[in-house]
């Protein structure tokens, strides 16, 4: 079985359980680095990692140009954002420029394996909800204009807002009166338009194509 490269790029003194978690998993090999832009780009290029932990407490303003930059060198590694508190509006900056995963540290600690594993394989991880800009407390359609695409009928990019928004199946079918069924099957057919994986895979490829916000 492949081993997953994991670069852990964070000083952070949270990160030192991560880095023996990873280190006692067989299937991981785990190299930590120096938190600085300059070593994770060269590094990337050596090792080639399928993943790549970056913490951003010391890296907030060149992040973008970092993203970047790893997708030049190493445009395999899946990038997971780890900050000291959730922040919506940085989550969705982040998402934008090209970050696989955003989750703070005292929350990655519990279960970096699961997080690492589930973005080699889907391509992405949030939390549930975590996407959504507020988290909504009643079953009502939010008022705004959610931005067209050939490839998406009405009913469809309806239902990929309110995936973003982190909504479930059920409250999808109560908020739009249509049956859970129906919100499955709409949801296959996203999925196939927009090569997505999984339903988060859906979520982030919508942000990023400004097909929800």
């Amino acid at each position: 079985m492949k081993k997953t490269n994991v670069l852990v790029a964070d000083d952070h003194p949270l990160i030192d359980r991560v880095v023996a978690l990873l280190s006692e998993n067989s299937s991981v090999i785990c190299l930590r680095i120096a938190q600085s832009y300059a070593q994770i780009q060269r590094v990337a290029r050596l090792r080639q990692p399928d993943v790549i932990l970056v913490g951003v407490h010391n890296l907030p303003e060149c992040t973008e140009a970092l993203f970047l930059q790893i997708q030049q060198v190493s445009p395999q590694s899946k990038v997971i954002v780890l900050v000291d508190n959730s922040c919506p509006l940085c989550m969705h900056r982040l998402v934008d420029e090209g970050a696989a995963s955003y989750i703070p540290r005292c929350e990655f600690v519990k279960r970096p394996v699961d997080v690492i594993t589930t973005v080699v394989q889907c391509g992405s991880w949030f939390e549930s909800g975590d996407l959504s800009r507020s988290t909504p407390t009643t079953f009502v359609l939010p008022a705004r204009r959610i931005s067209t695409s050939p490839l998406l009928s009405e009913k469809e990019q309806m239902i990929l807002q309110l995936v973003v928004d982190g909504y479930t199946d059920q409250t999808i079918s109560r908020t739009l009166s249509i049956a859970e069924r129906t919100v499955r099957k709409h949801l296959r057919q996203v999925y196939d338009k927009l090569g997505a994986s999984c339903r988060t895979d859906a979520a982030v490829k919508a942000i990023r194509l400004g097909l929800a916000v």
